[in-house]
C-alpha cells in the first residue's frame, strides 16, 4: 500500500494506491475495519455500485519504450543511416529503465523528423519517404522486437517513435538518414568537342552536386538540406587535351533548399578550351549534413582525414568495425562538361627586318 497499515481517515472516504512489481493476483478480501466497531469488519469489494470479486489481477506492462541498434542495450546510440539502404533497429520495452522481458503488449514504430523540435519532446511529423516493417502493430519477445526501415529520402534529425495504446514515446538517441552519393551537373553541358553549348574560357557557369540516394534504382533526395564541398584538384582535362586547365570558384557552394529540390550549386570558371570531369570525390559532403552524430562526444558516424585531398578517403557506405557509416559522403566519376572555346584572339605586331 502507498500508505501504513493500519489506516486513519476520516470523511467516510479516502484513496489508496497499492503497487506490485510482479506479475498476479492480489486479494483485497483481507482488509478489515477495526474502528469504529460494526457487525461485519470484513472488507467488501466494489467494481462500481455492485460487489463482486475481491482479485485484483497484475500484468506486466511497459512504462516506456526506446529504439536501439539491433541486440544492444537501452539507452545505447543508432548510427548513421544511408538514404535508400534498409536498417534494422530493435524496439525495447521498458520499466524503471530496464527491459522488461515479461511485457506481452503490442506497438507501433514510425520515423519521425525531430527538426526543430525541442530536447525531450517526441515529435509527431512522420518521415513519408519511409516505410516499415512491420507495418501495423507488433508484439514484442523477451521486451524486445526487430523492426526494419527503408528511407528514400534524406533527413538531418530523425527519432523512431514509439506508440502503444495511450502511450507515445521516441527513441533516446537521435541520428540522421544521409545521401549516398553525389551526381554532378553543369550548365556546360556539351561533351562533344563541337556544337553547342560553346562557352568562352573564363566564363562563369553553374557546377552543381545532386544528393542520390543508395536504392536499387538511385534515386535524387530531394531532403538534403547541406551543401558540397569541391576539390578543384580532382578536375582533369578531355582525353589528349594539349594543355590541362584549371578551375576556379567564383561563388562557392550554397545549400539546398526545398525550392532547389536537395541541389547544392555553386559558380565556377574553366581556364582552358575543351572540356574537363570532375573525378571521384571531387564533389563531397565533410560529414556537415550528419553533424547530429558527427557532434557527438562520441561520434555515431566516422569521419576520414584524408577527405577532399588528392588520396581517396575509406569507403563511407561501407561499415567500419563499430558497425558505422562515414559522416560524409561523395560522388564518382562525372561526365565530361563544356565545351569551352578560346574568348578572343590577340594580335601581335609583326617583326621587320632587313
Amino acid at each position: 500500500w502507498s500508505a501504513s497499515s493500519p489506516l486513519t481517515f476520516t470523511g467516510g472516504q479516502t484513496t489508496l494506491t497499492l503497487s506490485k512489481t510482479t506479475t498476479g493476483t492480489v486479494s483485497l478480501s483481507g482488509v478489515a475495519v477495526t474502528s469504529p466497531t460494526i457487525t461485519n469488519s470484513a472488507g467488501i469489494c466494489y467494481n462500481g455500485a455492485t460487489a463482486g470479486d475481491c482479485s485484483l489481477a497484475y500484468s506486466s506492462n511497459a512504462c516506456a519504450f526506446d529504439a536501439v541498434e539491433s541486440s544492444k542495450d537501452p539507452a545505447t546510440p543508432i548510427y548513421t543511416k544511408i538514404a535508400g539502404s534498409q536498417f534494422s533497429l530493435d524496439v525495447l520495452a521498458l520499466s524503471a529503465g530496464s527491459i522488461n522481458t515479461l511485457y506481452a503488449g503490442s506497438a507501433t514504430a514510425t520515423l519521425v523528423d525531430q527538426t526543430g523540435v525541442a530536447a525531450g519532446t517526441c515529435s509527431s511529423t512522420t518521415l513519408t519517404s519511409c516505410s516499415v516493417t512491420p507495418a501495423t502493430s507488433f508484439t514484442f519477445s523477451s521486451g524486445r522486437r526487430s523492426v526494419s526501415f527503408t528511407c528514400t529520402d534524406a533527413a538531418p534529425d530523425v527519432r523512431v517513435r514509439i506508440t502503444s495504446g495511450a502511450t507515445t514515446a521516441c527513441s533516446s538517441d537521435n541520428f540522421a538518414i544521409r545521401p549516398a552519393s553525389f551526381t554532378a551537373g553543369s550548365s556546360a553541358t556539351n561533351a562533344a568537342n563541337s556544337g553547342p553549348p560553346a562557352i568562352k574560357a573564363g566564363s562563369a557557369f553553374t557546377l552543381s552536386a545532386t544528393p542520390m540516394n543508395n536504392a536499387s534504382t538511385v534515386a535524387q533526395t530531394p531532403g538534403y538540406r547541406g551543401k558540397a564541398t569541391i576539390n578543384t584538384s580532382k578536375v582533369v582535362a578531355h582525353d589528349g587535351a594539349v594543355q590541362s586547365g584549371t578551375l576556379s570558384v567564383i561563388t562557392p557552394f550554397l545549400a539546398a533548399t526545398a525550392a532547389t529540390n536537395g541541389v547544392s550549386a555553386g559558380t565556377v570558371a574553366y581556364s582552358e578550351v575543351g572540356n574537363f570531369k570532375v573525378k571521384a570525390w571531387g564533389l563531397y559532403d565533410d560529414g556537415s549534413f550528419a553533424s547530429v552524430d558527427r557532434a557527438k562526444a562520441t561520434p555515431e558516424c566516422f569521419s576520414d582525414g584524408k577527405l577532399g585531398t588528392s588520396v581517396d578517403p575509406a569507403a563511407p557506405n561501407t561499415v567500419d568495425g563499430n558497425g558505422m557509416f562515414g559522416c560524409y559522403f561523395g560522388g564518382a566519376d562525372s561526365a565530361y562538361f563544356g565545351r569551352f572555346i578560346p574568348d578572343h584572339f590577340a594580335l601581335t605586331a609583326p617583326v621587320l627586318t632587313e
